[in-house]
């Protein structure tokens, strides 16, 4: 995968912030009438776009690292994502 910048990094974060507030409020959540049965489906569950946005703030920390031109240093995290 090739390095993206500071900039294109950060415009998807805005991206995935207003979708996230977006299906908070609900503006991302249709309503399905079937058979006298309703249903209320979002196309990303608020993990997915929050397990998104943390995925993109550590690849802009890795980005703004590289443009300084400073090598990557930090802790070796523990986390396993199901």
């Amino acid at each position: 995968m090739t390095q993206r910048s500071t900039t294109e990094i950060g415009a998807d974060l805005v991206d995935y912030r207003a979708a996230r507030s977006a299906l908070v409020k609900g503006e991302r959540v249709e309503d399905i009438w079937e058979d006298g049965a309703r249903m209320k489906l979002a196309g990303l569950s608020l993990a997915d776009i929050n397990a998104a946005i943390a995925d993109l703030e550590r690849e802009y920390e890795a980005a703004s690292q590289a443009e300084a031109g400073r090598p990557r240093r930090r802790a070796i995290s523990l986390r396993w994502s199901n």
